[in-house]
């Protein structure tokens, strides 16, 4: 999918597009915020790979103003709770609630 995607995106090669966009970036931009923020991802994203994940998890977690939640599954903005695509329900929803509510 990312390789099919990199000539509509301006990029030449893979290489070059984990060069400018990754995201790290968006992690560190959390984190310099000065917020409250929340990131919300999982193991199994093709796009936010585990181990990018899993260093910025240990880099930016002594932020007191970041919260990061990890989930085993979920691949990319994968937050369905029920199958049906003619009403899909999200429990991200929820979780975005509960956390504004607390902070």
């Amino acid at each position: 999918f990312i390789h099919a995607h990199l000539p509509y995106a301006g990029y030449g090669s893979f290489d070059e597009y984990m060069q400018n966009f990754h995201f790290g970036r968006y992690m560190e931009a959390a984190a310099a915020l000065g917020t409250e923020s929340l990131v919300v991802s999982a193991y199994n994203d093709p796009v936010c790979i585990r181990s990018t994940l899993e260093y910025y998890t240990r880099n930016v977690a002594d932020d007191p103003g970041l919260m990061i939640v990890m989930t085993q599954t979920g691949s990319h903005v994968g937050w369905y709770e029920s199958k049906g695509w003619s009403r899909p329900v999200l429990w991200l929803d929820d979780v975005i609630v509960q956390w504004l509510s607390a902070v």
